[in-house]
């Protein structure tokens, strides 16, 4: 069963904004689900991200917490997630998102074959290079190759 669908999460709708960090997240969310798990290593790269991006500079633990809420709704109702987030994601942040789900795959220091599978979607649907896939897997590799963060 999809760890997805044992997740109770109410239905986060008023007051949110669909932008360019919403469909990031979903992008990002949807990675770390890739292999079935929500490993607690690669939540916790998704939390970096989120702190340290100059997108989210603005957050706050509540705005964190409810783009999360949001971004696991859909996923669990809605199958097309990765297709609808790739389409409409600014162009200026396609491979940004692109990096970003590559490091967060390696973040439990093991790469599993779904997960290579999702972010060759990921890079379809991106429109990224195979030149620059290469260097961000040969970067988060070697970063990673001690093992779990």
């Amino acid at each position: 069963m999809n760890i997805l669908n044992k997740l109770k999460v109410k239905s986060v709708k008023e007051g949110f904004h669909y932008d360019d960090k919403y469909y990031l997240i979903l992008l990002l969310l949807s990675t770390v689900y890739a292999d079935g798990l929500e490993e607690p290593s690669e939540m916790l790269v998704l939390r970096q991200i989120m702190s340290k991006s100059p997108l989210f500079a603005d957050s706050n633990d509540f705005k964190d917490k409810l783009i999360l809420k949001t971004a696991r709704n859909y996923l669990m109702a809605n199958d097309n997630s990765v297709a609808v987030a790739c389409g409409k994601l600014s162009e200026k942040l396609k491979k940004t998102a692109f990096v970003m789900a590559v490091e967060i795959i390696f973040a439990d220091g093991l790469v599993h074959e779904k997960e290579l599978e999702f972010v060759d979607i990921l890079k379809k649907s991106l429109d990224i290079s195979d030149s620059f896939s290469l260097q961000a897997f040969r970067i988060f590799e070697a970063l990673y190759s001690t093992g779990e963060i």
